[in-house]
């Protein structure tokens, strides 16, 4: 995904819908809901990640570094891809 889409992206009014619904889901089921598949996760390297919302509505990231990132060895500090 270059800059172009990545802004598009941000602007897109459906990720912020689907992130709204997917709160409002969790506090309508009282269980964590997940969002996988977000890629540019770390600036490092190609990695992806995952947001899960917990009923309490406190989201928790997992980033999963690829073998030898040095953001995920502690050589770097970690940033994600800027838009």
């Amino acid at each position: 995904m270059n800059r172009h889409q990545r802004r598009a992206k941000a602007r897109d009014p459906h990720s912020a819908r689907k992130m709204r619904e997917l709160q409002d889901r969790v506090n309508r089921t009282g269980r964590p809901g997940r969002i996988y598949g977000l890629i540019d996760a770390c600036v490092d390297c190609h990695a992806t990640a995952e947001i899960v919302v917990l009923p309490s509505g406190q989201p928790i990231a997992h980033v999963f570094h690829q073998d030898g990132c040095p953001a995920a060895n502690g050589i770097t500090t970690w940033a994600p891809c800027p838009d």
